[in-house]
């Protein structure tokens, strides 16, 4: 026989275990679907490569150092590019200048207007006073007044040139200042450095990989579900709890929906269904990391 105290102990806590045991038949439909075997996985990363040929002359980052987007991770050798960048930026300076000078159309369009007046002088001159002005000279301003009006068109031609001519040397350095962005070595998504491939001083041909980058703050959680329990259409956006496992037997739970069910089956019948999960920091790391085995359980649609 128990004594008093134990029998009232055993009774305290087989009343407990059946208040959890009821709470949670209450908390979950008996239409709800468990996926046991559940694996946590990156839903972005990328391998940066270099675009460029050359000498890694900088590297600015290190493995676990988490980097927002467009952060500059390492450079590639850039000094030749950056000299043609600044020439390709003083062409186009220059020409800009030019393009706003129309001097020349100006004085041409002034030379022209005296020609004209000397060439009309001439010829009232000659209406007043027959024989004041030769004809040879007549013929001189005639020909003086129609070239200054075709150097009124070259000095516009030349004038038109040179302004579209800004455009070919804005190309140009747009080219030039591209040329030597693409010796930055940047990150294409905000996420943590997994692994540095190279080091500085190593020499990088295009493509080659330098850094990997993993996006931490959201994941992704798959599994397989049989059809002979539902229909891949059926489960689209329900709503999902997922328990991920963590140490010590520690377990974290998750709100999620449905956000993918492959529409292929498997030859065992099986098809992959996978929701996503906003991770959680904690002493400012991580809780969760890829390659951890979690639980889904999808609700029915309400």
């Amino acid at each position: 026989m128990f004594s008093p105290q134990l029998s009232c102990w055993l009774a305290g806590w087989a009343c407990l275990v059946l208040a959890a045991a009821t709470s949670a038949v209450a908390a979950e439909s008996p239409d709800t679907l468990r996926l046991p075997h559940c694996v946590v996985s990156l839903i972005d990363e990328a391998q940066v490569p270099a675009r460029e040929p050359g000498v890694l002359v900088a590297l600015e980052v290190r493995e676990g150092l988490a980097v927002e987007k467009d952060t500059l991770l390492g450079r590639v050798d850039d000094q030749q590019a950056a000299i043609a960048a600044r020439v390709a930026q003083t062409q186009y300076d220059v020409a800009r200048k030019e393009a706003e000078n129309d001097i020349s159309v100006r004085a041409a369009q002034a030379a022209a207007q005296v020609a004209e007046s000397e060439y009309q002088e001439a010829l009232e001159a000659n209406q007043q006073v027959r024989g004041t002005v030769t004809p040879a000279e007549v013929r001189r301003l005639l020909l003086t007044h129609r070239r200054s009006l075709l150097q009124i068109e070259l000095a516009q031609l030349e004038y038109d040139v040179t302004r579209q001519s800004v455009a070919i040397r804005a190309a140009e350095l747009e080219a030039a200042q591209q040329a030597l962005a693409r010796r930055r070595i940047e990150a294409p998504l905000a996420g943590v450095v997994a692994q540095v491939h190279r080091r500085q001083g190593e020499w990088l041909d295009p493509g080659a990989p330098v850094v990997r980058i993993v996006r931490m703050d959201a994941l992704r959680v798959e599994g397989f579900m049989s059809t002979a329990q539902w229909a891949p259409y059926e489960l689209i956006d329900r709503p999902v709890s997922v328990a991920v496992q963590l140490t010590r037997g520690r377990v974290e739970q998750f709100a999620s929906r449905v956000a993918f069910v492959s529409p292929l089956v498997e030859a065992s019948g099986e098809f992959r269904v996978w929701c996503e999960i906003e991770n959680r920091r904690e002493n400012g790391q991580w809780l969760v990391n890829p390659g951890m085995r979690a639980e889904m359980a999808i609700a029915p649609n309400r």
